[in-house]
Parts: C-alpha cells; structure tokens; sequence
C-alpha cells in the first residue's frame, strides 16, 4: 500500500526552511509518503517534487506589487489545480506565503481535500476579517504561538500549539567560530548589528535610517562597532551602494552569518519579523522597526491593524518588551536615544534580557515539526464536507 500523499506550498528562504523540516518530520513517521507543490531548494532536497520554485520570488507586504504580477500569480494557481485535478493528494498543507495559500487552500477546499496550514498568517495582528476566510477554506492550523490558539478556536478553527519551529533550529545550531574570531576586539567594546531584512523594500527603505540612528549613536558610545548581517550575497550587493553613501559609518558585512552575528551582539537594530524572535531566542536587546510610509498606513494600515504590538516579541508576551518604530515617520534622534539608553542603562539592559528569556521560554520545548506532521498524517482519509453551492468558486 503507497503512503500519502501530501501537497505543500511554501515562499521564501524562511518558509522553504520550515517546510523542509515538516517534510523530514513526516517521513519520519511515515516513510512511505510522497510530496509535490510549491516551494525552493531545501523543500527539493527533502524529496518534495516542485512545480515552482517560489524562493526565487520576494513576497508582497502591500496591495500594489501583488496586482502588477497578476498574470504570473493567475497562470501559477491554473497549473497548481492542474497538479490537483490529476495527482489528488490526501493532504494539502500550508506554511505562511497567505497572499497565495489562501487561494490555493480555496481549491483544495472546493476539492473537498483535506487542508493544515503550518506557520499561519498572523490575522491576529492585521485584518483579522481573513479568519472568516481561513475558517471556510481550513481543516486545521498548527498554530507556532500559544496566544493564538483561543484565537483562531474562538471563530470554529480546529487549532494546536506545536511549538516554534526556531526552537528546533537552534537546538541544532552550531556557530561559525570564525565570525568570533573577526569580531574579537578590546574590551568595553560594543557591537551593534544591523538586520534591514531580506526583502528589496525592506533594504532600501530601513538601511539609510539604520545608517543615521548610528551616525548619532556612535558620537555617544564608545567602542562601538557596527555589524550587518545579509542572509545572501543578492543582499549584500543590494546594500553596498547605501553602505558607501555613509562613509563615516563603517560596516562590517557578514553573508549567511546571521546566527552567529545575534549571539555575539550587544544590541540590534532589527526589521520586524521573525529576526526579532531570533534575537529573543539569544536574549539580544534590540528595537524593531519596518518602513510604513505614511500614505500606505492612512490608506490600508489604520483600518487593518488590530492589535497595540506588531514586533513578535511583544505580541508573544502581549505586553511592550522591546522598542517599536512602525508608524513613525519622524528622524533618527528618538531611535538613537532609545538606543544609546539599551546599551548604557545596565538596568534596562539586564531587564529586557530576562523579558526576552521569558518569550524564548514560552516558545515551547522544541517539536514543532514533529507535532505539525502529526496534525497532517491525521487528516489523511478525513472526509470533508462539500462546499455549498452558493460558495462554490475561489470565494470560499
């Protein structure tokens, strides 16, 4: 008897990361199983047959990138229903990438397949009406914070704590001792790294700001070095023209040393994201922005945003740990001083350590792939209901 057979979808570095260990996961328990869908090279590695890289596309934080690729995203989702109509899987899963899986969940729903989503769209933060949406469209979701579960249970989702999959990352982690041995200096010496994260508009929009908060930072903090950390080398030869621009903030650039870079920081400057939670997990001060222009925010933003902390650190322990800059649209200095008071105020600094230790505590003890397999391989043979008639289509 053949195992199952499990479709996956996942988008960029992050999403291939954690779906690769899901797909280990399940082999694990079920040898036998075989994978096809959406996703990028350690998805591939992992025996996963892909119809489309996916890491080779940044993902859409706005509404304006995603229409001017209508046309791709259309003829991708026609030839993923293809793969479905002819190569039925017994489960569909997942894992974050919401601007598509959302569609393609609607297929397999219609499909009367059963459908998980692993590392789901954060509703509880912005435009929370989608879980109206997932709640149609969705079997279950494996939930990778705990204050999420009552959330989405809370609207009929069938939902599970399975832990953070950064918990099993780490627990495997074994740093470069290179990075440390480049970065070994005098004493009293204070380094300070810069993570503009790995989309074009994050770079270009955060890394000119990062470079002026810096330029002030340094006039007060003696023995400061200033560290950036690149997930590849695309991303770094994004960065070098901004780099040159500030000559008198001298940045040292590390390539695919980002781990290493959060356990040797004395303080970061951090894009929001999952690199706040990593700089959490090593108990690194930091304070988090994101570039919203103040069009964008008066536009969509003021009606979408439903909760007081969008920096997952916070949202994690549901009260201010960290710093946040999203919506403001003024200069450095206030960043700076915030700053400059991290990595001189020993109290402050010894506090936002041990609040940080709580979030990494709170992450769970290690297994979310494991668990997140356990949840899928359980809807294999779960019959589903059919769509009603009046709902038939990708409106779901």
């Amino acid at each position: 008897m053949s195992g199952p057979r499990i479709f996956i979808s996942a988008g960029e570095p992050s999403g291939d990361l954690h779906a690769s260990n899901f797909l280990a996961a399940v082999r694990r328990q079920s040898p036998d199983a075989t994978f096809f869908g959406l996703g990028g090279p350690l998805m591939a590695a992992q025996g996963c047959r892909l119809i489309r890289d996916m890491t080779a596309h940044g993902s859409h934080m706005l509404v304006v990138e995603p229409l001017l690729q209508i046309g791709h995203y259309l003829k991708l989702i026609a030839e993923v229903d293809r793969h479905l109509q002819y190569e039925r899987p017994d489960v569909m899963v997942f894992v974050d990438y919401p601007g598509l899986n959302f569609v393609l969940a609607s297929r397999g729903r219609c499909r009367r397949i059963p459908t998980m989503w692993y590392v789901p769209p954060q509703l509880w933060a912005w435009a929370s009406f989608r879980v109206h949406k997932m709640a149609r469209r969705l079997t279950r979701v494996a939930c990778i914070f705990p204050f999420t579960v009552e959330f989405y249970r809370s609207h009929g989702i069938d939902a599970h704590f399975v832990g953070h999959p950064l918990i099993d990352h780490f627990a495997g982690f074994r740093p470069d001792p290179t990075v440390a041995e480049r970065l070994c200096g005098p004493t009293g010496q204070k380094i300070v790294l810069l993570l503009p994260g790995s989309r074009t508009s994050e770079i270009a929009g955060l890394l000119p700001l990062y470079l002026n908060v810096c330029r002030l930072m340094q006039k007060r903090v003696e023995g400061m070095r200033v560290v950036m950390g690149c997930l590849n080398q695309a991303h770094a030869a994004q960065a070098a023209p901004i780099l040159r621009q500030a000559p008198d903030v001298p940045v040292e650039t590390f390539v695919g040393k980002t781990n290493e870079l959060m356990a040797l920081a004395d303080f970061a400057l951090a894009s929001s994201g999952t690199a706040t939670l990593e700089l959490a997990c090593f108990g690194t001060p930091m304070i988090a922005l994101y570039p919203v222009s103040r069009w964008q925010y008066h536009l969509l933003g003021r009606w979408l945003l439903t909760t007081p902390f969008l920096s997952l650190p916070n949202a994690v322990a549901q009260r201010k740990i960290i710093p946040e800059y999203f919506l403001y649209w003024g200069g450095p200095e206030p960043i700076a001083d915030d700053a400059v008071d991290i990595l001189t105020n020993a109290d402050r600094n010894r506090q936002m350590r041990q609040e940080l230790a709580d979030v990494h505590r709170k992450l769970g003890q290690g297994g979310a792939s494991d668990g997140a397999a356990r949840l899928a391989l359980d809807l294999v043979g779960r019959e589903i209901p059919p769509v009603p008639w009046w709902r038939f289509g990708l409106n779901i």
